[in-house]
């Protein structure tokens, strides 16, 4: 990859990691091709192009051929349980716990579709707001 054109800025062993951006990029076929290409040449080399998409982004079909989509399920209540449960662990000895069985259950209830280190910090968030009430 020739980020300069000239050479000097080559990147011969590189994870290049780009966010989709959902309604744009679908609306520029050359980058398209650009992303096409790079998907050629990449398993050549050491380089490896990484596209990060949010659930549900609609990749173009001329790359859906090219580039391979690997798809990870969102994690279910039992494990956004044990998330909270792990971040409730860590809080000090003889400290109260922050939530009942019931609000935790909700917790995990309402992080639904949430990854598993977005739902961290949500209960991140929740527990330092109601430790300072």
């Amino acid at each position: 990859m020739d980020l300069d054109g000239d050479g000097g800025q080559a990147w011969d062993n590189c994870v290049v990691a780009m966010v989709w951006a959902e309604g744009v990029l679908g609306q520029h076929p050359p980058f398209e091709d650009c992303l096409r290409q790079y998907s050629r040449d990449f398993p050549e080399s050491r380089r490896r192009l990484v596209l990060i998409a949010a659930e549900g982004a609609i990749i173009p079909p001329k790359l859906q051929h090219d580039i391979p989509i690997l798809d990870f399920d969102l994690p279910a209540r039992d494990e956004l349980r044990e998330v909270y449960l792990g971040l409730a662990n860590s809080i000090e000895e003889n400290v109260e716990q922050p939530f009942d069985e019931e609000e935790v259950a909700s917790l995990c209830t309402l992080g639904a579709g949430m990854t598993e280190p977005e739902f961290e910090l949500a209960c991140a968030k929740a527990i330092a707001l109601k430790r300072s009430d």
